[in-house]
């Protein structure tokens, strides 16, 4: 038997809601981080804190959007290269990653 249940629909304006409940003792402390292989999350993390017998704990709306993924390699591998990626719309934003011993960000 599952110990939560997932809904699924598509909003009016063509978002997609995903709800989840989930049944939790009182002092339980949970982190909800979603993943795609498509999707960015903002906020990628949220914190939720199960107190009391009242249900149920609200958390924040998460949302996604489609977003660009880069991989790359260094070669020959070289490991703690610091790779530092930029944007021209935006100057201000800038993702580094060092490389592991594979030479893999």
């Amino acid at each position: 038997k599952q110990w939560y249940q997932r809904r699924v629909r598509e909003l009016e304006n063509g978002a997609i809601e995903v709800t989840y409940e989930f049944w939790s003792t009182t002092g339980q402390k949970y982190q909800i981080k979603p993943t795609s292989e498509t999707l960015l999350f903002s906020p990628n993390l949220q914190t939720v804190s199960v107190s009391g017998d009242s249900c149920p704990v609200s958390v924040p709306d998460i949302a996604g959007k489609a977003g660009t993924f880069v991989a790359g390699t260094i070669s020959p591998a070289v490991s703690t290269v610091l790779v530092t990626l930029t944007s021209p719309d935006q100057p201000d934003l800038k993702l580094t990653q060092v490389t592991d011993e594979n030479g893999h960000c």
